[in-house]
């Protein structure tokens, strides 16, 4: 029983790192992120720990209404005017949903603020590989100082997330050097957004 109990910690904590590494490398491009929360998805389901996320997934009073948001954009494929286009690859898409349930098993047993300082870390990183760029210290894709990312669309809402999660803790804290550590985040975050040349921004 107690090297059950041993086995079933390590896979826990395996499927938490690789959750927290998808946080890390959101901002940061898209395949990292997706392959590490792939791998996830599969210690979620060869460990058997899917049967009782799922169980306790509709026990939750949000778990039965969030079905039809699941269902929503496969619905949409009959009646869409481009079924085999936009429509399929936008319904492909729902696999997210996945990884919101591996993400609900994990914070399940652990606190989630690790997933949230991932990605504040990897837009913190990504916002100094725009800098470099915007200094022509490194080259710039598509002229958007837009890190290792593929654009500025999405970096902009992320950017946006940051700069108000950094100004939540900003406000919540008492300690000086906290608040010093907050408030340069946020300028991080809102001089990438200022750099990086996009209507969004």
């Amino acid at each position: 029983m107690g090297l059950y109990e041993n086995k079933r910690i390590y896979l826990e904590k395996s499927m938490g790192l690789f959750l927290a590494l998808a946080f890390f490398w959101m901002p940061l491009g898209t395949t990292p992120p997706v392959i590490a929360g792939l791998i996830a998805v599969l210690i979620w389901l060869m460990s058997g720990i899917a049967l009782q996320t799922m169980h306790d997934f509709f026990k939750k009073p949000w778990g039965y209404p969030v079905l039809p948001f699941i269902m929503l954009p496969w619905i949409g494929l009959l009646y869409t005017p481009d079924p085999a286009g936009l429509g399929i690859d936008y319904a492909g898409k729902s696999y997210y949903w996945i990884f919101g349930l591996v993400a609900a098993a994990v914070v399940a047993r652990k606190r989630p603020e690790y997933l949230l300082c991932a990605f504040l870390a990897g837009l913190f990183v990504n916002a100094l590989i725009g800098f470099s760029q915007a200094l022509m210290l490194l080259p710039s894709r598509g002229g958007f100082n837009s890190g290792l990312g593929r654009g500025y669309s999405t970096l902009s809402a992320y950017l946006v997330l940051g700069f108000i999660t950094a100004a939540f803790y900003f406000n919540k804290t008492s300690d000086n050097k906290l608040k010093a550590f907050w408030a340069a985040l946020m300028g991080t975050y809102f001089l990438h957004l200022v750099i990086l040349s996009g209507r969004t921004g």
